[in-house]
């Protein structure tokens, strides 16, 4: 194999795992989500569409996809973490997981 047939290979396998990662991102549209690392009394729950989806489809965001339920609630949630950065959003499937997190992370600061 030459050096041209290596790159591309090496290529493919670059683009094809990064849209794997975009469509896989598709499973938080629609979810509600806060950034924890701010002051939970003073942030909201958003949902999970437009700009925020295309913040965290980007290279700017590494996403969690696997469910925790590792929040102070107990709801399940997933995560997206800002690189670098100082933002990371807990994710959850409905507003009223979402709300009841970042109320009980107000209620222990």
């Amino acid at each position: 194999m030459s050096i041209n047939q290596c790159g591309l290979v090496v290529l493919f396998v670059f683009l094809f795992s990064a849209s794997a990662q975009a469509g896989g991102i598709e499973v938080l549209r629609g979810k509600y989500a806060f950034d924890w690392l701010h002051d939970p009394a003073k942030g909201k729950c958003v949902r999970v569409e437009g700009k925020l989806l295309n913040d965290f489809k980007s290279t700017r965001y590494h996403c969690d996809l696997n469910m925790h339920s590792n929040s102070s609630s107990g709801a399940g949630n997933r995560t997206c973490t800002q690189t670098p950065g100082h933002k990371e959003y807990l994710i959850f499937d409905t507003k009223r997981e979402c709300d009841d997190e970042r109320e009980t992370q107000a209620t222990n600061e």
